[in-house]
C-alpha cells in the first residue's frame, strides 16, 4: 500500500476571554466574535496554504459593534513574513497613514466594511500595495473563517524568501474610519499574545507540523 500524505499544519491556541480594550480606566466589552481561540494553517497540497481563524463566538452575518458603528472596518487575518527577526520597517506602508511606519510584510484579512455592509478577503503586500482577493468560507457555525492562499501569491522574495516556510501571527483589528489608510486603527486580539510589549510570531513550513501555546 503507499504511503499517504499528511498535511504539515502550525496550530497556535489561544485563551478565550483575554480581549477587553481599555482607554483609561474605561474597559469596553469585546464582542466573542472577536475573540481569537485558535489559529491554523495548513497546506492542501494543490499549491494552496488554509489559513483557519476559530473564535469564541459565530461571526454574525452583518457584526455590528459600537466601536465601528460610524462607518469603519473589522478585520480577522494574519501577518506573514519569512523572518519576523529580519524584517524591516516600511514608511508610508499601504495600511497607515502619511508619515507612518509599519513593519513590512503581507496582511491577509477577512474584512468586514460597515459602509457596504459586505465581507470580503484580500492579502496585500505592504511594500508594494499590491493587493489580491483571496476566496473564504466560514463553517457552518460561522465561529470559524477559513482564507485560501495560493504560494505563487506570496511572490515577494524579500519578505518571504520561500513561500513554503515564513512566520506569522493571527488578529482581529478594528479601523474607526472607512479607509484603512488612516490613524484609528486598534488591535483587539493576538495569537499568540504580546510577550512583554513584543510581538511572538511561529513557524509554518511544508516539511513538518507545530503546535505552540496549547495546553
Amino acid at each position: 500500500m503507499g504511503t499517504i500524505a499528511q498535511a504539515q499544519t502550525s496550530i497556535v491556541c489561544d485563551a478565550a476571554g483575554d480581549t477587553t480594550l481599555r482607554n483609561g480606566n474605561i474597559s469596553t466589552a469585546v464582542p466573542p466574535w472577536l475573540d481569537i481561540t485558535r489559529a491554523e494553517v495548513s497546506d492542501d497540497f494543490s499549491g494552496n496554504i488554509l489559513f483557519i481563524l476559530t473564535v469564541s463566538a459565530p461571526i454574525p452575518a452583518s457584526p455590528a459593534w459600537k466601536s465601528v458603528d460610524d462607518g469603519g472596518q473589522l478585520w480577522w487575518g494574519w501577518r506573514i513574513v519569512g523572518d519576523f527577526a529580519s524584517d524591516f520597517t516600511v514608511q508610508n506602508g499601504c495600511l497607515k497613514s502619511a508619515g507612518q511606519s509599519v513593519l513590512a510584510g503581507y496582511f491577509l484579512d477577512l474584512i468586514w466594511d460597515v459602509t457596504s455592509s459586505s465581507f470580503h478577503a484580500r492579502l496585500v503586500d505592504d511594500t508594494s500595495c499590491n493587493e489580491s482577493l483571496v476566496p473564504f468560507i466560514f463553517s457552518d457555525d460561522r465561529t470559524q473563517v477559513t482564507l485560501v492562499v495560493a504560494k505563487s501569491l506570496l511572490a515577494n522574495r524579500v519578505l518571504i524568501p520561500d513561500p513554503n516556510q515564513f512566520q506569522f501571527l493571527a488578529a482581529t483589528d478594528g479601523w474607526k474610519a472607512s479607509s484603512a489608510g488612516n490613524q484609528s486603527v486598534f488591535h483587539i486580539d493576538l495569537a499568540p499574545d504580546k510577550t512583554n510589549g513584543h510581538l511572538v510570531p511561529v513557524t509554518w513550513s511544508a516539511t513538518g507540523s507545530g503546535t505552540y501555546f496549547c495546553p
